[in-house]
């Protein structure tokens, strides 16, 4: 079978097959390879002068994350995206401006013992050992919340952003037919 230089596919095997390279972002020579080049140019990285580099999608560098592939382009609503764009992230920290707004409304609380799960209209929440709500005409004087009732949570860390998916091995290929632009 025959394929278009430039050509990117997944593989379910660990080695580049004859005529193809692995996508892990490499240089490669332009002298070496001149038909890849003149299809892909520097769009993911090198000089330009001597070298240009393949699209990296098998291995993580100190700067970069594995990516995963993605169409170019856009449509309604969408972001647009350029060829050899790389966006996202492994991990990420919500910070306060990205949390949708909400709110912690809460009336009064007392130090009463509640009677039940379900507040009545106008109902007290009890604090310090929550056991339901308390009617407000027989509740107790206020009392003090302890301070993690309303002082701040979380941990600040990142969460992993990762989307399922299945590792596979992609290559370029760099022998072949060199397609006609249409």
């Amino acid at each position: 079978m025959e394929v278009f230089i430039g050509t990117v596919m997944p593989f379910p095997y660990n080695f580049a097959p004859r005529g193809w390279f692995p996508c892990s972002g490499q240089l490669l020579s332009i002298a070496s390879y001149s038909a890849l080049y003149a299809l892909i140019g520097v769009t993911y990285g090198g000089d330009g002068r001597t070298n240009f580099a393949l699209p990296n999608l098998n291995t993580s560098t100190s700067d970069q994350a594995v990516r995963i592939a993605l169409g170019q382009g856009n449509g309604p609503g969408l972001t647009p995206r350029v060829i050899g764009q790389a966006f996202g992230e492994d991990a990420h920290t919500i910070t306060t401006q990205e949390m949708p707004m909400h709110n912690h409304a809460f009336a009064l609380f007392s130090g009463a013992q509640g009677k039940t799960e379900v507040p009545p209209a106008g109902g007290i929440l009890v604090d310090p050992t929550y056991t339901g709500f308390v009617d407000p005409s027989i509740a107790p004087p206020d009392t003090t919340l302890a301070p993690v009732t309303i002082g701040p949570a979380g941990g600040g860390q990142a969460h992993n952003n990762d989307q399922p998916a299945l590792s596979l091995f992609y290559c370029i290929c760099y022998e072949g037919i060199f397609p006609s632009f249409g």
